[in-house]
């Protein structure tokens, strides 16, 4: 699937989390995006960083 070491895979989890991007599943690895992951996948997160920086009310 991937040729990243297993180390590297769960830092980039325990990363992910800590960025409030990933929920914890205890005893598993992995988890579900959270609402922040899935704006930033789609576009909101930026549209709305934009839209502040831009002084825009939104």
């Amino acid at each position: 699937m991937t040729d990243k070491r297993p180390e590297t895979i769960r830092s980039h989890l325990k990363e992910a989390r800590k960025r409030d991007l990933l929920t914890t599943v205890p005893g598993k690895a992995g988890g579900q995006l959270t609402t922040k992951a899935r704006e930033i996948t789609n576009g909101e997160y930026l549209d709305r960083v934009t839209a502040h920086l831009m002084g825009e009310q939104h």
